[in-house]
C-alpha cells in the first residue's frame, strides 16, 4: 500500500493587544508582531485510514480547545478525531489560549485558530500525494541544558522525518522533534514570536526541506544554553542562531535517512484515562486569594515586587481554573494520541510538559526503535515529572504547575505504554 502525504502552513498570528503567556511576570499585553505563528500540518494517508498532525506556534492548549480543533478537523476531513493530534511548540512569546482562564485569551482571536487550524489540516490533505517516508537522527545537545540540575540529563536527539515526493523526489515535508523550552526570548520581550522553532522551520524551508513540522519533545526541564538579554535585537539574533543550529543538524539527519520507503501503512488512535490529582487548596481558598493578590498588583513597589506577585496570580488563575475545569473527585481527565509509520516511526503524545527522565523512562519501556514522543499535545496537565523528579521537589514538580502524585505518573506511564501496544 502506497502512503500518500500532505502538507501545509497557514498564519495564525493574533492580533496587537493580546495577553501573552509564558511568563508570570510579563503581565502586559503584546505590544507589537516580530514573527508570524503558524499552524503547520502533515496529512499521513494509505487506503482508508488516515491521520492529521497539527502543531502550532503557541505555548500550550488544554483539552477543550484542543477539542474543538480535532473536531473541526474531522468535520472538514472526514479524518476521526481519534487520529488527530494537535500539538503546541511552546514558545514563550505567544498568546495566552485559555489555560491562566478565559478572560485572559481573545476569544475571537481563538474562534479564528480551530477554523484556521482545521483548513490548514484540509488543505494538507487535498494535496496528499504518494510519498517516500525516512527517518534519522541528529545530536543537538550542546544547545541545551538542564535547567533543575547542573550536568543533569537532556535529550539531545533531533529526530527527523524526511518525506519526499514519491514521482519527482522533491522534498514535501520535514519533521523534526527536538526536546527543549524555545525561551532564547525572555519575559522583557513583549513581541509575538514564535521563538527557535519559528526560525528552525524557516530555516528548513528555506534550504529546500519542503514544509517543516516542529514537534517538541520531552523538554519540561531543559532550556537552551544560549538565553536573551535586556537588548532585545541581541536576544531575537540569539533566538534565530539556536534555531539555524538544530536547523542544520535537521537538515544533515534528513540527508542521511537513506532508506526512504512508499510501502507503509499508516495507523492512528488514542485512549483516554483519568489520572490521580494531588490534595489542592478548596475553590473558594483559590478565589479569596486572588481577590488579594489584584489590589497588591496595583500598588506594588518596583519590576521586582510587581513580577513576583505576577507568578503567584499566574499559579492562582491556574488553579482556579483547574478546579472549575478540570478536576472532578480527586481525578483529572486526560487523552494521548498513537501514530505509526509502520516499522519507519512512531509517535506517541503527552498531555503536559514531560520532563525528560519522564521520557527515558517511557522510551525504555517501551522499547521502539524511530520513536517520537511529543509534549503539549493534545491537552495540558502541567508538568509530567518522574517519580525520581517528584522526589528530588522543586519549581516543576510543585503545585500548581504540577499537580500529578507518584501513583499518576505510574497511571500515564502505564496509559501510554498500553496505547503505543495496542492494548489496555
Amino acid at each position: 500500500m502506497t502512503l500518500k502525504v500532505g502538507a501545509a502552513k497557514l498564519d495564525v498570528t493574533p492580533p496587537i493587544g493580546v495577553m501573552m503567556a509564558g511568563y508570570g511576570a510579563r503581565l502586559t499585553p503584546c505590544e507589537g508582531i516580530h514573527d508570524p505563528l503558524y499552524a503547520r500540518a502533515l496529512a499521513l494517508v494509505s487506503g482508508q485510514r488516515a491521520a492529521v498532525m497539527l502543531s502550532l506556534d503557541l505555548a500550550g492548549l488544554d483539552i477543550s480547545l484542543c477539542e474543538r480543533i480535532r473536531r473541526a478537523v474531522e468535520g472538514l476531513t472526514s479524518v476521526s478525531r481519534d487520529c488527530v493530534v494537535v500539538a503546541a511548540t511552546h514558545t514563550h512569546s505567544g498568546p495566552q489560549t485559555g489555560r491562566y482562564g478565559a478572560d485572559w485569551a481573545d476569544k475571537g482571536w481563538v474562534a479564528q485558530l480551530v477554523r484556521k487550524a482545521a483548513s490548514c489540516a484540509a488543505e494538507a490533505l487535498r494535496r496528499a500525494r504518494p510519498t517516500a517516508v525516512g527517518y534519522g537522527e541528529g545530536d543537538a545537545g550542546e544547545v541545551a541544558e538542564n535547567r533543575r540540575e547542573p550536568g543533569g540529563p537532556v535529550d539531545p536527539r533531533v529526530r527527523v522525518l524526511a518525506l519526499d515526493d514519491l514521482e519527482t523526489g522533491e522534498p514535501l515535508a520535514t519533521v523534526v522533534n527536538f526536546s527543549m523550552h524555545p525561551v532564547v526570548l525572555r519575559a522583557n520581550n513583549t513581541l509575538i514570536s514564535a521563538d527557535y522553532p519559528g526560525y528552525l522551520c524557516r530555516f528548513l524551508e528555506e534550504w529546500g526541506a519542503g514544509v517543516a513540522v516542529f514537534l517538541q519533545g520531552t523538554c519540561g526541564d531543559v532550556r537552551p544554553r544560549l538565553r536573551g538579554t535586556d537588548d532585545l535585537e541581541e536576544s531575537f539574533r540569539r533566538a534565530e542562531r539556536v534555531g539555524r543550529i538544530v536547523a542544520a543538524e535537521a537538515l544533515k539527519a534528513r540527508d542521511l535517512a537513506w532508506d526512504l520507503r512508499a510501502d507503509v501503512s499508516v495507523e492512528a488512535r488514542s485512549a483516554e484515562y483519568q489520572l490521580e490529582v494531588r490534595p489542592l487548596p478548596t475553590l473558594r481558598e483559590v478565589r479569596e486569594a486572588l481577590e488579594s493578590v489584584q489590589p497588591s498588583l496595583a500598588s506594588a513597589k518596583g519590576p521586582e515586587e510587581r513580577a513576583q506577585l505576577g507568578v503567584r496570580l499566574y499559579a492562582l488563575r491556574r488553579l482556579r481554573f483547574l478546579l472549575e475545569s478540570r478536576v472532578v473527585s480527586g481525578r483529572i481527565t486526560t487523552t494521548s494520541t498513537y501514530v505509526s509509520l509502520g516499522s519507519v516511526a512512531h509517535l506517541l503524545t503527552i498531555p503536559g510538559e514531560p520532563l525528560t527522565r519522564f521520557g527515558l523512562e517511557l522510551r525504555e519501556e517501551l522499547g521502539l526503535e524511530h520513536l517520537m514522543l511529543v509534549g503539549y499535545a493534545n491537552d495540558y496537565v502541567g508538568y509530567v515529572p518522574s517519580a525520581e523528579d517528584l522526589r528530588r521537589g522543586g519549581y516543576e514538580a510543585s503545585t500548581p504547575w504540577c499537580v500529578l502524585t507518584e501513583r499518576s505518573v505510574g497511571e500515564m506511564l502505564s496509559a501510554l505504554r498500553g496505547l503505543a501496544r495496542g492494548g489496555p
